[in-house]
């Protein structure tokens, strides 16, 4: 049978639930989590798939509601037969209904009706802020106080006389962050955006209003009355929205209810529609009702001056803050234009793009404004070619690619043969297509920067790294300052690339800040005496934050220097984040010199937790790892990776936040998903397809991971997209699913020739391996090894190889390659070398490679013990101090893999009473069989019954592919129950029933066993049996170690 499927309550979309229990599930299309029961179905005859369809419980927050959904037992399948009731009975039902409506409008009819016009009793619109325990969290049991509003009322009136307006601020109004007290509230900062921005757009073009906006880093100037600052909440879709004025507490309340009719990520076309009439509507009636009076800017045929059109093309934060600041000066005035609003999306859309690493609200600002500029155009001029392409163009760059083509199309439709489409028009045609060949001919033309950083967006791919990279290098060559493709760079490769990488951006950054900042026209004068002097960054961003306290001028100079703080941020992140999880070097020294770089910015003790070292002083990295609720998203990986190693279970919940549902975030999301065997990334493909249907990244997805297709159609996707890598991955990859391999290798030839990157080179080698083909799989790895090295791969294939023979116990062939391989300094590496000569029983060099991991890695000294006691050679009593000084320095860990370690560590030495607790610890986050195993066992050796029989228990937990040991923790459950020693034959039959490959790992536990009722010699002769079979090699040093302290016993 098919997994049920719900029908999400906030946006109707598909839901799947692969199990009958109840839980919270994440809805593949609106990100929404909802908390479902699935009850049994009542039979019914012929059964089809629609029969699974639920109905999905309301949306949950913090799982703190659980409402079954409704039983399907009345559900009448597509198949079942419709009653024949007689006609009699439908008109007696008809008769019914109708009479019942008559009744129901009389009712409606006789109720008093209010003036809507009238002002409501003034104590109705203050708000009542969600109460909050000490944690800042809304308790379960809050539920909000009805609206007072209707969803056909009108904004709320300030209560008449307004308090006088200081003079400095009677053109001012601030608008505040959503402080998320919303009811129901839901994180999708875009959506929020959209909102703020809609009344801050209003305020400024319609009533001549300076805005100060906190989301772009401008402060609430001290003074400002509390009627000027105004506030827009947002809850779950549809509604409630809140527009408010005052402080927390006291606040005026303009409007509290639905307000949007569509939903942003199903209908956003219709929803930007229905925000600009919003514009014309309902926010002026929000300002008036402040006592602000209107102001509506002239209307004008100015033209775009052609300085700003330089500054348009020229793909750089501060040149388009310039456009933009010159363009609303110009609207300010000589009235708005079509050609002046068209400016101002191209601007706004342009910072959008370029600011689509941010982690903050920035970008969201910058997208919300772009498509709302854009319809304030086709509102205004419905017909024009120049509109629809404007708001084509604001679509393009921010993700929303379907939209784009159907305005592009309908614009083409207007204009016809006379008017041509502009250049930057068609860029963004040749994007939303990932036309590579067409890029290539207007380049030829005109080589833009915005053509050079569309074609690198419509080629980049993390499945194709080498061609992402040589793509980002020949950007940056032309562009050096583009600090989009640098975060790009910092997303791909490995090791050796990202040495360089993450400190190309930041060293341009240091070099270009001044030249930049100091071409902005009308620079104030502090900002400008900020720019001499050798260490001028940190005085830079004070002083731009200092002059928008006054500053006249959209975006604020406190926008521009929040938008190039931002930008040290994101590289001080990627740098350290590089440092600590994939050089594996202490990053406290680099990450000290970022701290005074970044005064001033809302994430800075982030950076600050890399001066501590996450396993000696988890609770102070825990404790700068606080960003607000909805502030990140998928764009924070590094955040994510820090907060994993101190809370686990917070990283979990934010690594895949999303705000905007654009293909971007789309794309990042399936790429996350990508190795996922749920089937779950079927939703997100779609998704990402709906988004962008000609993304190579999507079709790749689609054929790799989605449905099968006929290969006719395999065969056209193949030929469509010959110039894309990252397809011939995909169409490689179904392929292969499909059991056509001389396809798939074909594929993934062209893809290496595209692409030649380390993992397209071993997954075709592999091909070649399983279809038996040594002389194929060899080749193609030493032509690897040809190509340039962007991570350690060269390292890996050489430990590929030398595996491969080390496995035949050729260990002389395999030695050339270990060695090679050891120079990387990478801890595999070093293992792989140090076994080899092991193998050629070279123990002195093996124990000097150990030792080598021991001294770079942490964790090197259980490797290096552990290898001693495996083969009872090399320098054991050096390796244990290594491990016991590890230990004083670091402690056990918090991780279960270092808790194990640890663990295994304590059982080696002999000391139980330390051991049993670090196991017991990894079984309660990340149990496993073995684990389970061995905290019974150990329990069994001390006469612990209880804790034996709960270490076995938790064997219920796992899942069913994951408990290959079930026969041992059965049958230890059985002998200890019945209190009885079992006999040879006994144990033969359990070790029987294991898989080939962990029958040695059943012979250790069997023997461990025995061991603990003092059958030593059947215990030693199991435990002999497990050193010579194919069980798990850790499993066996516990297996060796016990011999050997069995045998010292003896002697």
């Amino acid at each position: 049978m098919p997994a049920p499927t719900f029908a999400c309550p906030k946006c109707r979309g598909r839901m799947s639930k692969l199990n009958d229990s109840s839980e919270v599930i994440t809805c593949p299309s609106c990100g929404a989590r909802v908390r479902v029961t699935v009850r049994a179905r009542t039979p019914e005859p012929e059964p089809e798939p629609e029969d699974e369809i639920r109905e999905a419980s309301e949306e949950v927050e913090e799982e703190d509601r659980n409402v079954p959904a409704p039983a399907s037992a009345g559900t009448r399948s597509r198949g079942a037969k419709r009653s024949k009731n007689p006609w009699w009975a439908w008109a007696a039902l008809v008769a019914v209904v109708v009479g019942g409506a008559a009744l129901l409008w009389a009712g409606y009819q006789a109720i008093p009706k209010g003036d809507k016009s009238r002002a409501a009793d003034s104590t109705a619109g203050i708000a009542v802020p969600a109460p909050q325990d000490s944690g800042g969290h809304r308790p379960a049991d809050w539920v909000p106080p009805p609206s007072p509003f209707a969803v056909d009322s009108e904004p709320r009136k300030m209560p008449d006389p307004v308090a006088p307006i200081p003079a400095e601020f009677a053109d001012t109004i601030c608008l505040l962050p959503d402080d998320g007290t919303a009811p129901e509230l839901m994180w999708n900062t875009f959506d929020l955006e959209l909102g703020r921005q809609a009344l801050n757009l209003v305020a400024r073009e319609d009533f001549g209003l300076r805005v100060r906006d906190t989301s772009l880093g401008d402060a609430v100037p001290e003074g400002v009355p509390a009627s000027r600052q105004f506030r827009v909440r947002r809850g779950g879709q549809p509604g409630p929205w809140s527009v408010v004025a005052g402080r927390p507490g006291a606040e005026h309340v303009f409007w509290n209810g639905s307000l949007l009719k569509y939903q942003l990520s199903v209908h956003p076309k219709e929803y930007i529609a229905h925000s600009e009439q919003l514009m014309r509507g309902f926010f002026p009636k929000c300002l008036v009702g402040a006592g602000i009076p209107a102001k509506p800017n002239r209307t004008s045929d100015a033209p775009v001056p052609a300085v700003v059109e330089r500054a348009l093309e020229l793909m750089r934060e501060t040149d388009q803050f310039a456009a933009l600041r010159a363009l609303h000066e110009e609207v300010h005035e000589k009235g708005e234009s079509d050609a002046l609003l068209a400016a101002l999306v191209r601007g706004y859309a342009n910072l959008a793009l370029l600011t689509d690493f941010h982690w903050g609200r920035t970008t969201y600002v910058f997208k919300a404004r772009a498509l709302l500029y854009a319809q304030r155009l086709v509102a205004r001029s419905p017909k024009s070619a120049l509109a629809l392409r404007a708001r084509a163009y604001a679509a393009a760059l921010m993700g929303w690619h379907v939209f784009a083509l159907q305005d592009l199309a309908a614009a083409e439709k207007l204009a016809g043969a006379e008017a041509p489409a502009p250049a930057w028009v068609e860029a963004a045609d040749y994007y939303v297509h990932f036309d590579l060949t067409k890029f290539a001919a207007a380049r030829k033309k005109a080589d833009t920067p915005l053509l050079r950083l569309l074609e690198f967006l419509a080629l980049e791919a993390p499945e194709a790294e080498a061609a992402t990279i040589r793509a980002g290098r020949a950007l940056l060559e032309a562009e050096p300052e583009c600090y989009l493709v640098h975060d790009a760079m910092c997303r791909v490769g490995g090791v050796s690339h990202l040495h360089r990488a993450t400190l190309i951006g930041p060293e341009v950054l240091t070099h270009q800040l001044a030249a930049r900042v100091g071409g902005v026209p009308d620079l104030p004068g502090p900002v400008r005496a900020a720019l001499d002097g050798e260490v001028i960054e940190p005085r830079v961003y004070k002083a731009l934050r200092a002059a928008g306290a006054s500053d006249r001028g959209e975006p604020s100079w406190a926008a521009l220097g929040g938008v190039l703080q931002e930008i040290r941020f994101t590289q001080a992140a990627h740098r350290l984040s590089f440092m600590t999880d994939v050089w594996g070097v202490d990053p406290a020294e680099e990450a000290a010199g970022f701290l005074s770089l970044l005064d001033g910015h809302r994430l800075r003790p982030f950076i600050e937790s890399y001066t501590f070292d996450h396993r000696r002083s988890p609770d102070a990295v825990r404790q700068r790892l606080m960003a607000p609720p909805g502030e990140l998203d998928l764009r924070a990986q590094p955040y994510v990776l820090r907060l994993a190693k101190v809370n686990p279970s917070a990283a979990q919940n934010l690594q895949f936040n999303r705000h905007g549902d654009l293909f971007l975030e789309e794309s990042r999301l399936v790429h996350m998903f990508r190795h996922d065997k749920t089937g779950v990334v079927k939703a997100y493909i779609r998704q990402l397809v709906d988004t962008s249907p000609h993304a190579p990244i999507g079709v790749a997805l689609a054929a790799a991971y989605g449905d099968p297709q006929p290969v006719e159609k395999l065969a056209e996707t193949e030929a469509k997209y010959a110039a894309h890598a990252v397809v011939q991955w995909g169409l490689g990859k179904r392929h292969l699913t499909d059991g056509r391999r001389a396809d798939a290798i074909r594929c993934w030839k062209r893809l290496i020739e595209m692409s030649p990157d380390g993992n397209s080179f071993r997954e075709l080698a592999g091909l070649y391996r399983a279809a038996g083909d040594e002389t194929g799989w060899r080749e193609t790895l030493e032509a690897s090894l040809k190509v340039e090295d962007t991570g350690l791969f060269h390292a890996q294939v050489r430990v590929d190889l030398a595996r491969f023979y080390m496995q035949k116990k050729d260990f002389k062939k395999a030695e050339p390659y270990a060695l090679a391989a050891a120079q990387s300094w990478a801890g595999w590496a070093l293992v792989c070398a140090a076994e080899c000569e092991e193998g050629l029983g070279k123990w002195d060099e093996a124990n000097q490679l150990y030792e080598a991991n021991a001294v770079r890695y942490p964790g090197g000294a259980f490797t290096w013990y552990l290898a001693c006691r495996a083969r009872g050679k090399m320098d054991r009593v050096a390796a244990e101090a290594a491990v016991r000084g590890h230990l004083a320095q670091f402690g056990e860990g918090g991780a279960p893999g270092e808790l194990f370690l640890a663990g295994r560590f304590y059982l080696l030495v002999g000391d139980l009473e330390t051991a049993r607790p670090l196991f017991d610890r990894v079984n309660q986050t990340g149990p496993s069989d073995l684990s389970l195993l061995f905290a019974a066992c150990m329990a069994d050796a001390v006469g612990d019954a209880k804790a034996r029989t709960a270490a076995l228990n938790g064997f219920a937990s796992l899942p069913t592919d994951k408990v290959l040991l079930r026969p041992i923790e059965t049958a230890v459950r059985e002998w200890a129950a019945k209190d009885t020693t079992p006999d040879a034959a006994a144990v033969e039959a359990v070790i029987s029933k294991l898989p080939a490959e962990v029958r040695g790992d059943g012979e250790f536990f069997c023997g461990w066993y025995l061991n603990n009722r003092n059958l030593k010699d059947r215990a030693g002769s199991l435990w002999k049996r497990c050193l010579e079979s194919g069980g798990t090699n850790w499993v066996r040093t516990h297996a060796r170690a016990s011999l050997d302290a069995l045998n010292t016993k003896k002697d």
